[in-house]
Order: C-alpha cells, then structure tokens, then sequence
C-alpha cells in the first residue's frame, strides 16, 4: 500500500495549452478554473482542471480498449520506464494493477471531461501518428455525457467505447507533483499535474456544480493579474506557470516536456515558517528545508523566525527555492524566490543567474 494515503486523497490536474494567434509574445493560452467561493478547498483559486482519483481510473479494462485500437502493452509500458526520481503517488497497490502512471492521466482526463466537457482522446488511426500534441474529440452530447460521468465515473470508459477512442495519454507529459502541506488544514491533496499542448482553443463546457468560471490566458497574464491581486493564484500553480512562461511556443515547450519527463519528477511538499512580513512556503533545496521530513505531522517550529522579516530571512538562509507568500490567506500574493538549479531536467521559474551564494 502507498504510505499514509488516509492522510490526504490522491488527485491529478491537466495543464491545459491552447494554440493561439491572438496573444502577444505567446503562441498559445492555459485553460484555468476559478474555483467556486463556497469550496471547501481554495475557495476562490485560480487552478487547473482536474479533480480526485477513482477506482474506475485504475481499471484494467483500459488495456483491453487500448489494444482494440492498436496500441501495444509495450508502448504503454514506455510510460513507467522512468530513469529519475518517482514518489510515492506512483507506487502500485498490487502488482497486478494498472501502471500508475496510466491510471493517473486517466483519473485527470476523466476530471477535466467532467468539468470543462473537453475530451482529451484519440482513435486508432491517430494513435499511430507521433505527435507533441494532443488531440480532443467533438461531434457528440457533451453535456449529456458530462452528467453521466459526473454522476457515475465508470461511464466514462463506457463513453470512450461508444465513440471508439481511449484517453490520450501519450499526449499528457508529467509537469508536477505536488502535496498540500499538514500545515495548511485537514483537507489536503497529493496531486500530480501533466501539461497538454492542443492545436486550437476548444470549446468549453463548464460543469456549473464544480467551476464557478474558466478563462484562456497566456501565463503572463495570469501571473501578473495574481501579482496585482486580482487573482487568487495558489502556490503550486503559481510555480508551474512561471515555469511554462520562459517557453513561448507551444510546440517547443510540448516536445520539452515530453523528452523532459524519462528524468522523473521531486516531490515539493512544502514547509511552512511565519516571518514578521509573510508566510514562507520553503520547498526542496531551500535552507530553511528539513533533512527529516514528515508527511504526516508537524515536525518544526512554524514560528522560529516570527521575529525576522522576508528579507532578513533571505540572507540569513541564502539558498533559495521558495515562495513568500504576501496578505491574507485567500488573496495571498506569491513572490518567488529562487537561486538554485532545477532538478530531474525541468524548468526554472525565475531566469537568471541562479547559483546560490552562499
């Protein structure tokens, strides 16, 4: 079994890239959510799609539709051929059951089928041809479907049967894993995030229930609109769009991830300090980050350096790779800090020099 699954539930999110002519300086847009205010989760977050594991997600019933349409066992074995890091959300029950890494990109196609009505999918034919992006599949009731998946996630391979394709998960390439800290309060996520590049903008279908609204916006904007306020941009997400923005193609940054991801991915669990000023979300590599780390419990004082103020904490513990974040807990504002490399091949969010001084 997983290690301390009950202490949080398993989820996966798409970073979704739209191609677009429209933008300056980008060739393409993210698909983010505005979360409802009554959530019990980020109310009010700026996030990507996506949403909780299921036991659907893991069926081995996937195969058999895969082979159906001519893909072999091995080329979906490909996907767990990872020479780097891999945490614990990828450890397999049983021996027996479907790969993790395949089970996860379903779990977050299915989610974001349910929530924006975009089919992630391919048939036959296009699973044979190699491409960095993905494809979607229309011509269908979406809004018919999208309830009977919502009220039942075992439809949705039902739904994939019926319009002779499976989920494109070769087109879905590991951008994130991410666990909310046991600092932050009882509800908390182990997620993983996997960037998808599409050719155009489809169109959206929100699930009213679970998104109070979505947008296409480049990364800049999104971050800048976090930086002035106006968005609640949680951290994690803040992280992955700085990281996309240093790619303005969309075909560059799709062909990246893919080759980018046989490296593996760091978990960043996040530690948390109170400052004077802000809070400090310090991840792996930072100073301030634990050699012992616990999941599961608190295991540091919070507030050992309540007295110090963010840039007093910055050159007393001079390694950086964190985020302070600024107001109140709903609107916080992130500033990233960073002067680290990057591991397992990824990107850095801040370009620059990026040797510590230490």
């Amino acid at each position: 079994m997983r290690p301390h699954v009950k202490f949080w539930k398993e989820s996966a999110s798409l970073l979704i890239l739209g191609r677009s002519s429209s933008v300056p300086k980008f060739n393409y847009e993210v698909l983010v959510l505005k979360r409802s205010e009554k959530a019990s989760f980020m109310p009010n977050g700026i996030v990507f799609p996506g949403g909780a594991l299921e036991d659907s997600d893991s069926s081995l019933e996937w195969l058999n539709l895969y082979r159906n349409l001519g893909v072999s066992d091995t080329k979906i074995a490909q996907l767990s051929q990872i020479s780097g890091q891999r945490s614990f959300i990828f450890q397999k029950e049983h021996s027996t059951d479907l790969a993790r890494e395949i089970a996860l990109r379903i779990g977050a196609i299915r989610e974001t089928f349910e929530e924006v009505g975009v089919l992630i999918a391919k048939n036959a034919q296009q699973f044979a041809n190699e491409s960095p992006l993905a494809d979607t599949v229309t011509g269908f009731d979406v809004k018919e479907w999208q309830k009977a998946v919502h009220n039942d996630h075992r439809e949705f391979i039902r739904l994939c049967r019926e319009l002779n394709v499976a989920p494109d998960i070769f087109g879905a390439y590991e951008a994130a894993n991410w666990l909310t800290p046991n600092t932050y309060g009882r509800k908390r996520f182990n997620a993983v995030f996997f960037l998808v590049a599409l050719s155009s903008k489809p169109k959206i279908e929100t699930e009213e229930n679970e998104v109070q609204s979505s947008r296409w916006e480049t990364p800049d904007s999104i971050l800048s609109r976090s930086k002035s306020g106006e968005y609640f941009l949680p951290p994690p997400q803040c992280y992955e769009l700085s990281r996309i923005r240093h790619k303005t193609d969309i075909e560059d940054l799709a062909g990246f991830m893919r080759d980018r991801q046989k490296h593996g991915l760091k978990l960043y669990y996040p530690y948390q300090y109170y400052l004077s000023d802000a809070v400090l979300d310090v991840y792996p590599g930072d100073s301030l980050y634990p050699k012992d780390v616990s999941y599961t419990e608190v295991n540091h004082d919070m507030y050992e350096h309540k007295d110090k103020t963010a840039e007093e904490a910055r050159k007393l513990f001079p390694k950086l790779n964190r985020n302070e974040l600024l107001g109140a807990h709903h609107h916080v504002r992130c500033n990233l800090l960073i002067n680290i490399p990057p591991e397992n091949g990824h990107l850095c969010p801040i370009l620059g020099d990026i040797k510590a001084k230490l």
